[in-house]
């Protein structure tokens, strides 16, 4: 017998609704303040600064977009996970704040651009590496 998707996708929805437009108007906003200046990248103290902060502004886009898009899957039932307590996350593409405070690269990786490094790893992958053995990745080259 198949239960049917519970009713809390609507709350879920909305704060992931909240949560992409909260991630919309800071990259919106930033722009406004003038602190997104393209004259502040030829002075040489902090050119690294402002392009580390320059791409933290630059990543609100993706949260924003994939984060609504995530909103989207949960009203229409296609990201429910599971029962208990009522998990949606069949959808998830990014996870900023792991993204924000990761300690190693691999972290990074691992929570940007979810379901394509999922994709990958099943479709390419794991069928490349029993051939090839521990030169897969000089095949996909």
């Amino acid at each position: 017998m198949q239960r049917a998707t519970p009713n809390s996708r609507k709350r879920a929805a909305c704060r992931k609704m909240l949560e992409g437009l909260v991630f919309l108007s800071l990259y919106g906003f930033v722009p406004i303040l003038r602190l997104y200046n393209v004259n502040t990248l030829f002075t040489k103290p902090n050119r690294i600064a402002v392009f580390q902060f320059y791409g933290f502004v630059e990543r609100f886009k993706f949260y924003a977009i994939w984060t609504l898009t995530e909103g989207a899957n949960i009203l229409t039932g296609l990201d429910f996970t599971g029962f208990g307590e009522y998990l949606w996350e069949g959808a998830v593409n990014v996870k900023p704040l792991e993204i924000e405070l990761s300690s190693n690269f691999k972290a990074v990786l691992d929570s940007w651009n979810i379901n394509t490094n999922i994709c990958l790893m099943e479709y390419v992958y794991k069928r490349v590496t029993p051939r090839a053995g521990s030169q897969a990745s000089a095949v996909l080259l």
